[in-house]
């Protein structure tokens, strides 16, 4: 399996991959994973010819997205009003 049809193999079941990041400069870094998650996915990346680290970093990908809101960004430009509460006697 060719390059190209890996990178349509992995668009397809990653939609919200950066496709401007495909050329991009990596990161090395290490990772402990299960014996039973190295085979799946050695298996996975033979059949479709998609890179083992293409998987993991999609799943880097899809645990950052599901957590975007406890990660930094920007702050609001005006902090919502509060409802003001009045003091009852």
């Amino acid at each position: 399996m060719g390059c190209a049809r890996a990178f349509c193999v992995l668009a397809t079941y990653a939609p919200c991959c950066n496709i401007a990041s495909v050329g991009r400069r990596k990161v090395t870094t290490t990772v402990y994973i299960e014996p039973e998650q190295d085979e799946l996915l050695k298996a996975l990346s033979e059949r479709t010819g998609v890179p083992v680290a293409a998987y993991i970093r999609r799943g880097i990908d899809l645990v950052l997205e599901q957590n975007r809101e406890v990660l930094p960004g920007q702050l609001p430009l005006f902090e919502p009003k509060r409802a003001s509460r009045r003091r009852e006697r």
